[in-house]
């Protein structure tokens, strides 16, 4: 489920945090306890580094396709 929490929040725009744990974990309605889990989720040191090297691969990947043009 941390597996789908990274990729709802990498596949969200403005990288609702709150929004892509309720998506991975959908018994959890309160917006206040989601917010709170995701922090935690944030905060370990394997989750921040899947959606940092995630961001960095995104990154790149647009800088090529502006290089193409």
């Amino acid at each position: 489920k941390e597996q789908k929490f990274c990729d709802e929040l990498l596949s969200d725009p403005e990288f609702n945090k709150t929004l892509a744990y309720k998506k991975a974990y959908p018994s959890v309605k309160n917006d206040n306890v989601a917010a709170a889990a995701a922090s935690r989720l944030m905060n370990k040191p394997e989750i921040k580094e899947y959606i940092e090297k995630q961001l960095a691969e995104l990154h790149n990947e647009k800088q090529q396709m502006h290089k193409k043009y």
